[in-house]
């Protein structure tokens, strides 16, 4: 028996973001037939970042390969690229079957047409953010515009316990967003950040020096830091790269000292000189508050909030079914320029049975 969170808006609407896709052309909205992208599974690795994609095509071998290039409507998105390679050899009927790209747009993996008319002028569209509501889907580009200076409305949220033992000692807080995008193969498999001060940026992760003959077979990884310039609208170099050890890969092994506050988990696939991009966006401007009768209690954004039932009761204990609620809302600087990206995570964590519940 166990304890689990799950986030919810109240108790009976889940909040959640969703990505949709739309192909535009050959036929606007086409499900079945000619269309260039067949299939699209969401990937739950953090990693998908809000707003409007459009997809174009140049190159294209019907049947064989293209490129496809990737704008969104906010050009600080990470995953805008002008070119990448594709394999377009996915079924139109029996589709999700054919190779599966997972690193075009970070948290989607997209499969594209064998089709024999594929064509330089088809294009799709992926609408990433989708807010249900009672079973019902309204999609959004994004979830507010904020302006600079100002403070958002404030959003109560529910923290439930949704498995079939207590969770004690049950806490809240903020810490900065992450997501990743592999360039040179897939060095990274996943990361986790476990500290709320880890330093804000692009890291440019490269792996070389593979040894295949280890057990666990294993690579040198180096770490550069970016930091971004609104200025220039360009990274600007923080730190420069620099040799962070030699590490196993298993795939399961999260090793702590690639970037200080993290935990980075190497992919077993790698088997050659590799690198990556992570990001590390601030949580700055947001805050949360406990909830106190309907409203909210002391707002705070470096320390955790501790989560107490609806209905009350002792505090940090949330039962199995119930549900401790919070409230969130963003309160941006006046120095703050359009396009500023701002991730961040809200991380329930408790007790349960004497393991830790996250």
């Amino acid at each position: 028996m166990s304890g689990a969170f799950t986030f919810m808006e109240s108790d009976a609407d889940t909040y959640s973001l969703q990505a949709n896709l739309y192909n535009t052309l050959p036929i606007s909205g086409g499900i079945t037939g000619n269309r260039p992208v067949t299939a699209m599974t969401a990937i739950d690795d953090g990693r998908l970042v809000a707003g409007t994609y459009y997809i174009t095509f140049s190159s294209v071998v019907p049947g064989v390969s293209g490129v496809a290039a990737i704008s969104a409507t906010d050009t600080n998105n990470p995953w805008v690229t002008n070119a990448v390679a594709v394999t377009l050899d996915d079924d139109q009927t029996t589709s999700g079957t054919g190779t599966v790209h997972n690193s075009i747009i970070g948290g989607l993996g997209l499969y594209f047409s064998d089709s024999t008319s594929f064509a330089t002028s088809w294009t799709a569209k992926i609408v990433a953010g989708g807010y249900f509501s009672a079973g019902a889907t309204v999609l959004v580009s994004a979830f507010s515009t904020l302006t600079a200076g100002t403070t958002s409305a404030q959003k109560k949220i529910g923290v439930k316990n949704t498995g079939d033992a207590d969770n004690t000692s049950c806490v809240l807080g903020l810490y900065p967003g992450t997501y990743f995008k592999n360039t040179t193969s897939t060095p990274i498999n996943k990361i986790k950040v476990t500290s709320k001060s880890a330093t804000e940026g692009k890291y440019i992760i490269t792996t070389t020096n593979y040894n295949g003959a280890a057990s666990p077979h294993e690579c040198d990884v180096y770490a550069a830091r970016y930091t971004y310039n609104y200025t220039t609208n360009a990274w600007d170099l923080a730190a420069a790269s620099a040799f962070k050890g030699t590490f196993g890969i298993t795939g399961t092994s999260a090793h702590t000292t690639i970037i200080t506050g993290t935990e980075i988990t190497l992919d077993e696939s790698i088997s050659g000189d590799t690198a990556a991009n992570i990001y590390l966006e601030s949580s700055s401007g947001a805050q949360i508050a406990t909830d106190v009768s309907g409203t909210p209690g002391s707002w705070v954004s470096a320390s955790d909030i501790v989560l107490t039932e609806n209905s009350g009761g002792t505090a940090g204990l949330i039962q199995p079914g119930n549900t401790a609620y919070f409230w969130l809302r963003i309160v941006s600087s006046s120095s703050d320029k359009p396009g500023n990206l701002r991730k961040f995570i809200l991380r329930p964590a408790g007790t349960s049975g004497g393991e830790l519940v996250e």
